[in-house]
């Protein structure tokens, strides 16, 4: 279809809708706008109709009133005579038309007819009289229906002029009314008018107008009114033209035939003048548009002129346009050979491809090893032999998805076998491009062979313990990773040990480093050695390793190689003319008991081991322990109690009290000497078992800051006393962590020399400090006792107890541990225990002082035994100062 064809179309269907759109807003809007503005006249015109009528009614009781108080009338009313009725009144009813009235009716007091005259039909007036009365009850105005006649009356009394006598009568008048002279507007229905609802009602005193809608082109109406009685009755029905209507029906009309006129001769013009303006004119410039198409020259020249002002500025844009696409045409020459230049020198090798490969550059050849030859037109699964079946299977999906013009990109990484039989590694990236606005594939491949060889063995490097060559805690946990899959299929448990050696803290200190870390490596390859190649042997860093146990899965066999760990660890470790014995403690946690992730059954096994190690700290050996939840709960609790220490020691030290309890000579029974015992009334926990807090102190290193404390408040209460007149010596507990310390004596002796004080304190240590380092441990005591201060080995008998010890280190008194006086003296062993340790000291020439006497028994055969000191809560349970300062004079020794 030709340009001025579709212009022509266009138009006429612009006009048409246009013509549409008003008819439709014509029945819509403008007819039913029509309707309310013909309603609006009909109000008026029945307003004016109703006020014709209502001015009959005024009219006639106007006339009544001015006959009524007639003098003539009033005499004749009560004498009626023939000559007042000759003389006002004629045959012919002149009178009445005088009056302009229909009847004149005078009824006496009795109302009885006296006079009356009618110009109505002979048949109106027979019945006249009669339905008069039945209406008029006295003096009124109103209307009256009397067969289809509708008469406006009036009634009032007969009275003479001054009108002080009584009525002689009633005189009635009317008038008939004339609907149709009224309201020439109104015509007689052609046909009976709906009584359906009304479309709107007019209502005016005592009148009413119900307006109906009919199918023509005119209303419907009905008007109603009150009779003298007051009774709804019909005045008049018919209909009404719609004036207003029909008017605008007519002037629409009209102006649709202008319109359409207008119209018709502007589809002429345009229909010849777009030929001659346009058409021709585009014609010329498409010839030209086809030359260079079948000559495929774009230097075709378009700066001519076409006879059309708006066709030459477009050629002008298509000679410019022609002149950007050949620089356009050049510029992608170029790149083409950039990228030629580019992909054929790239070491990353570029191809492009749909199901077969399309291109490819030297890099893919090199990767490869095949030649382009071979590569190109094969189809692409060639060179995926070594994926496995997942990959293949997305690698083709995407192939698909991409040749169907999908745009995404992807980026995996696959092995490949080479022409030559060698597997690389390769990183492949595609993404879709379209070339000639075909969808094609555009892959990038780089050979990351070394890169992940290098990745490997970083890899596991990062999961290897760069001193005992055996795997860290990442390594164990990506191994028990591995294996929780396997086990939890075959519904197995394996076992996972936590293993910590107990006080290798000391031979790094005492010895360095390097024989630390010899100790450390020895005790890895004895694992290493003694188990199999499945399970999993780990250092997690300084003296703790794990140990991964999938080959057993009964306690018993667990239980034998505990035992043998433990025999592995603690054979001496023989280091230049050293020798070492270390022991551990061992906590254990089982999949699936305990756990079923990696990080849970670490931390169990974790926890395991601290309970391990308290056990280990009480017997002095080696110990493992099996993961129980009490345990993770103590822990927990074990943590808030450490969090509570620490804020405390920082801000809170005064919640710390330091107690004194009495240690008695037994020959004397008076107190020779105090034992300082701090306790810890928590605002938090209440309060905390020494126990409790001071095993968390000694694990935490916050014990040397608890000292601190005690031994300030001590020395301060001692010279307190000193001042009062009291030379009071005081025992404190000292922390084998803290005597191990290597600045211990410099640091004690520099709180006491200050104020003299070095022979009022001693100090109390466990036997473990003894075996520790014996020539530094014995260099301190030595030193101690040189400065006067007095050294008490503690809870004698229930480590070590070597006699060598005691003669090797100058000890002042052994404190006899409770566990050898508790059962005294019912237990015979116990009996003869205490009195070889006595026996003993006194040959050593050391004394004895008994811990936790509690009842007369026990101090009776201790001092038979000869026991030197005893103490205990028989004798004096802890006291503060006070109380001390109250029993101290008379007790003294």
């Amino acid at each position: 279809m030709s340009i001025r064809r579709k212009i022509a179309l266009l138009i006429f269907l612009v006009f048409f809708s246009g013509f549409g759109v008003s008819y439709v807003l014509y029945r819509i809007f403008i007819t039913e706008h029509l309707k309310k503005l013909d309603l609006i006249f009909i109000d008026r015109e029945f307003d004016t109709f109703f006020k014709s009528i209502e001015n009959n009614i005024s009219f006639v009781d106007s006339i009544a009133k001015n006959e009524a108080y007639w003098d003539d009338l009033y005499n004749f009313t009560l004498n009626p005579n023939e000559k007042f009725v000759k003389s006002n009144f004629d045959s012919a009813n002149e009178t009445l038309y005088d009056l302009k009235i229909n009847f004149y009716l005078v009824l006496n007091r009795l109302l009885n007819t006296a006079l009356y005259r009618c110009n109505l039909d002979l048949n109106s007036c027979s019945h006249l009289i009669e339905a008069v009365k039945k209406y008029i009850k006295g003096e009124q105005s109103g209307l009256i229906k009397i067969g289809d006649n509708i008469i406006a009356v009036s009634s009032k009394y007969i009275l003479p002029t001054e009108k002080k006598s009584k009525p002689a009568g009633l005189l009635i008048i009317g008038k008939l009314i004339n609907m149709n002279e009224l309201a020439d507007f109104m015509r007689t229905a052609p046909q009976e008018i709906s009584r359906d609802s009304p479309l709107k009602k007019i209502r005016h005193g005592i009148f009413s107008v119900s307006i109906y809608e009919t199918d023509g082109d005119y209303f419907g109406y009905r008007v109603y009114g009150r009779d003298i009685s007051g009774k709804k009755l019909l005045l008049h029905s018919g209909i009404i033209d719609k004036t207003v209507s029909e008017k605008g029906k007519k002037f629409f009309l009209i102006l649709n035939l202008i319109l359409l006129f207008i119209f018709l001769s502007v589809m002429l013009v345009l229909y010849y003048g777009i030929d001659r303006l346009v058409t021709v004119p585009i014609h010329n410039l498409v010839r030209s548009i086809k030359n260079i198409s079948i000559n495929k020259d774009l230097s075709e020249d378009f700066n001519v002129d076409y006879g059309s002002k708006e066709i030459n500025i477009i050629s002008k844009e298509i000679s410019k346009l022609l002149r950007t696409i050949k620089g356009l045409l050049g510029d992608i020459e170029e790149k083409n050979k950039l990228f030629k230049a580019i992909a054929e020198n790239t070491p990353i090798g570029i191809y492009i491809f749909s199901e077969k490969f399309e291109y490819v550059n030297p890099a893919v050849e090199k990767i490869t090893g095949y030649s382009k030859e071979e590569i190109i037109g094969k189809n692409i699964s060639f060179l995926l032999t070594e994926a496995d079946k997942e990959m293949r299977k997305k690698i083709i999906e995407a192939v698909r998805r991409r040749l169907k013009g999908e745009v995404f990109r992807n980026e995996f990484q696959i092995k490949i076998k080479t022409k030559n039989g060698e597997t690389k590694d390769i990183l492949v990236i595609a993404n879709t491009v379209f070339l000639s606005d075909k969808p094609y594939g555009l892959g990038i491949a780089v050979d990351i062979t070394q890169t992940k060889r290098l990745e490997r063995e970083l890899l596991e490097q990062a999961e290897r313990d760069s001193l005992t060559g055996l795997y860290n805690r990442l390594g164990l946990t990506k191994k028990i990773e591995e294996f929780l899959d396997i086990f939890s299929r075959e519904n197995k448990k394996f076992f996972l040990l936590f293993i910590d050696l107990n006080k290798f803290k000391n031979i790094n200190d005492s010895f360095g480093h390097q024989i630390g870390d010899t100790v450390l490596k020895t005790i890895g390859k004895r694992l290493k050695e003694n188990f199999r190649k499945i399970d999993v042997i780990a250092r997690f860093g300084g003296d703790e390793f794990g140990i991964l146990i999938t080959t057993y899965s009964k306690f018993d066999d667990i239980s034998q190689i505990l035992t043998k760990i433990i025999r592995l660890i603690e054979e001496p470790v023989h280091i230049n003319e050293l020798s070492f014995i270390v022991t551990a403690s061992i906590g254990i946690s089982v999949f699936p008991d305990d756990g079923t992730d990696a990080n849970t059954l670490l931390k169990r096994a974790d926890i395991a081991m601290y309970r391990a190690k308290e056990k280990s700290r009480k017997e002095n050996k080696s110990s493992f322990i099996f993961f129980s939840e009490e345990f993770e709960r103590k822990i927990k609790e074990k943590i808030e109690i450490e969090r509570e220490l620490r804020e405390v020691l920082k801000n809170k030290k005064e919640e710390f009290t330091v107690l004194y309890q009495p240690i008695y000579n037994l020959k004397t029974m008076k107190i020779s000497k105090l034992e300082a015992l701090v306790r810890w009334s928590s605002s938090k926990f209440g309060e905390i078992p020494p126990s409790r807090f001071i095993n968390i102190s000694e694990e935490t290193g916050l014990i040397k800051e608890i000292s601190n404390i005690v031994l300030d408040r001590v020395c301060n209460q001692i010279l307190l006393w000193k001042r009062k007149g009291l030379d009071i010596k005081v025992s404190i507990n000292i922390s084998p962590i803290e005597f191990m310390d290597r600045d211990f004596v410099d640091r004690l002796l520099s709180k006491l020399r200050p104020s003299c004080l070095e022979k009022n304190i001693s100090i109390e240590i466990t036997e473990n400090v003894l075996i520790e380092n014996v020539l530094e441990s014995r260099e301190k005591i030595k030193k101690l006792k040189e400065q006067g201060i007095d050294i008490l080995l503690d809870d004698f008998g229930k480590g070590y107890s070597s006699l060598t010890y005691l003669k090797k280190f100058p000890i002042s008194m052994l404190k006899i541990d409770r566990e050898f006086i508790k059962d005294l003296p019912k237990d015979k062993e116990d009996v003869e225990i205490v009195k070889t340790i006595v026996k003993l000291s006194e040959i050593l020439q050391i004394e004895t002082v008994a811990e936790g006497i509690e009842s007369r028994e026990q101090l009776e055969i201790l001092k038979n035994i000869g026991c030197t000191y005893g103490q205990g809560f028989f004798l004096g349970k802890p006291l503060y100062p006070s109380e001390i300062e109250r029993i101290f004079p008379s007790n003294i020794h």
